[in-house]
């Protein structure tokens, strides 16, 4: 068959591409990045910007199954505005419309545990949103769940690692006595050759976790006592989660981007349920002392920088990617929700801006200035009703250079729309940008959100009002 792994170069992705060199196989890897001098045996690389629609779909193209790994904590330009919720929310749809498009056979996805007697953090919450956009492609779809992977280079060993090395005492809050079962890499990675192509995984979710249920406190201390270091924690559970933040960001190096949302997820536990155990019999999980023998023998890995804490080589290029989440609450679709849009600006704006269109142009006209400050050019071919395109072109405000486009998508059968910005490169010098236009246009979307919301409880008085 033809495997496709999306998120090919992160931790996961190395290993599992290991795992499958002289299988007989055909392996398409991707990544942002052009690694084409990277080919061998079984094995291709294939840069891919999955924030394109048609650059997912014509990678995937005679692909049977695909493992997607990706997850966006970090910047993918020079100004990233939005969360990471939402731009994993927008990387899914690309992805599935795309496995649609080229009716692949199964999906293969690695999210995290989702406990069932609590509220969800942002992250668990974003993870589990994945989770369902993927299904929505009608895919069969293999949903692996777990906490904490034990392995040389994996970010959240990693952070354990260099809190353990770096500090003699530690303060430890609530979240540092939740508990986990952590899985050894190669352990992970054997559940997922094992679903490939399996009938015993299609359609269906399971939990992955190692065999010893550990608090992170214990496992900090497990850590210590291998790695031949005398360290005192100490339980403080009064500190605030901002306060520890701040200091696993600054202790171990690793950015902000990503320790938030990780350490924000930490406040629950993350113990596999015993009822959705993956029906694979030849593998004994192996314990968390286990994981850490195996782990800490790989002295080279564990010297290197995570990939996940390298700065991205994206920022150095003056491109924006912007993404906001309106609640249109199955109300509007998206080309509905881009018409509100240009119809709303210019009365918000009144008498500043006027908004003009002639054919498949929308001029942003300013009242100082006979030029275009924005100039969009609609396009038909690749919009539908769920998905609206406009290309940005050259004008006052924007080189016009690349494929800059603004896009209205809805998303979860019709709950939210996305606007997006992709690929904008502004003719304002950066500095100047990032503080004026970069912030406006935040303002503006949440103006637009809250008319949309507005206009939402109107339709609903209307509604009442008609049923008595």
């Amino acid at each position: 068959m033809v495997i496709v792994i999306a998120g090919a170069s992160g931790f996961i992705g190395k290993y599992l591409i290991q795992s499958l060199k002289g299988s007989p196989h055909q392996i398409i890897a991707l990544s942002r990045q052009d690694r084409s001098s990277e080919n061998e045996e079984n094995i291709t690389w294939k840069k891919c910007d999955l924030f394109s629609r048609r650059n997912i779909n014509e990678v995937l193209k005679g692909c049977d199954i695909a493992f997607y790994l990706v997850h966006s904590m970090l910047p993918s330009a020079r100004l990233s505005q939005g969360n990471f919720a939402d731009y994993d929310l927008v990387l899914a749809d690309n992805f599935s419309r795309a496995a649609i498009a080229n009716k692949l056979k199964q999906i293969i996805y690695l999210g995290g545990i989702i406990p069932q007697d609590t509220g969800l953090s942002p992250h668990l919450l974003s993870r589990l949103e994945t989770e369902k956009t993927l299904k929505t492609s009608g895919v069969a779809l293999t949903s692996l769940r777990a906490g904490i992977v034990i392995g040389p280079n994996g970010s959240s060993f990693q952070m354990m690692y260099r809190l353990v090395k770096n500090l003699p005492v530690m303060l430890c809050p609530s979240w540092t006595t939740t508990l986990s079962n952590p899985i050894y890499i190669d352990d992970m990675i054997r559940a997922m050759n094992f679903s490939i192509d399996n009938k015993q995984t299609l359609g269906k979710y399971f939990d992955l976790g190692g065999a010893t249920t550990v608090s992170y406190i214990q496992m900090m201390r497990k850590l210590a006592n291998k790695m031949k270091k005398k360290r005192l924690l100490i339980s403080l559970p009064f500190i605030h989660p901002v306060i520890s933040r701040l200091w696993v960001s600054k202790i171990t190096g690793a950015p902000k981007a990503l320790v938030y949302p990780l350490v924000s997820s930490l406040k629950t536990h993350l113990v596999p349920n015993t009822f959705k155990k993956l029906p694979i019999n030849d593998i004994q999980w192996k314990s968390f002392s286990e994981s850490l023998d195996l782990t800490l023998k790989d002295t080279s890995e564990l010297s290197r920088k995570p990939r996940a804490f390298k700065r991205s080589k994206n920022r150095t290029i003056n491109q924006v990617r912007s993404i906001q989440r309106l609640q249109t609450l199955y109300r509007f679709n998206a080309r509905e929700t881009a018409d509100l849009y240009f119809e709303w600006l210019p009365n918000f704006y009144k008498p500043f801006i006027k908004v003009k269109k002639e054919g498949a142009f929308i001029y942003f006209q300013s009242i100082f200035s006979k030029s275009p400050l924005l100039l969009l050019e609609h396009a038909p071919k690749v919009s539908t009703e769920s998905y609206q395109v406009f290309f940005i072109r050259k004008c006052l405000l924007s080189h016009g250079l690349g494929s800059g486009r603004l896009c209205f998508r809805n998303l979860l059968n019709s709950r939210y729309t996305m606007a997006e910005i992709h690929d904008f490169i502004p003719s304002l010098p950066w500095y100047i940008y990032k503080f004026t236009q970069a912030k406006m246009h935040l303002f503006t979307m949440g103006k637009f959100n809250s008319y949309l919301l507005k206009i939402e409880k109107e339709i609903d008085k209307k509604y009442k009002k008609k049923t008595v």
